[in-house]
């Protein structure tokens, strides 16, 4: 399967990885794809993965993963381009910038408002309940939890 991780961080980088691991193209999605950070990202996780901007990962890809910082997720679901008919994973949190709180929540959801920016796409939430080093490494003792 094709998919196109927008975000480069812990969150996107466990999960890009984990999936080439098992056999799946990985597209990150990034505002500099030829960033250093990147480029690491790239060379940690080796065969499998490629990175270029957020519209071009999207366009090749059945599945988009938006794994973005809260204050960054508009501008990088917006940069995706047209994600109508495809299917949208939200693993956002939508963290005050503070870190203080939550910015929504209380009578809305960051998958409400990122389906509101992505017109036509299927949200789904997920990702977002476990940290990221449960996604790299799942292992607990001799017990191997799913993910």
């Amino acid at each position: 399967m094709n998919i196109g991780i927008i975000g480069t961080g812990n969150v996107g980088g466990a999960l890009g990885r984990r999936w080439a691991y098992i056999g799946h193209d990985v597209t990150f999605g990034s505002r500099d794809p030829q960033s250093e950070r990147v480029t690491e990202l790239m060379r940690r996780i080796g065969a499998g993965v490629t990175a270029t901007g957020a519209a071009e990962a999207a366009a090749a890809s059945e599945i988009v993963v938006i794994a973005t910082p809260w204050p960054a997720t508009q501008a990088a679901v917006e940069a995706c381009g047209d994600l109508s008919g495809k299917i949208v994973i939200d693993c956002v949190n939508p963290h005050k910038a503070d870190f203080s709180g939550l910015e929504l929540g209380t009578d809305t959801s960051a998958a409400e408002h990122i389906a509101g920016w992505a017109p036509g796409a299927r949200v789904v939430k997920a990702f977002n309940a476990t940290g990221a080093g449960n996604m790299r490494e799942p292992a607990y003792g001799r017990t191997t939890a799913d993910m």
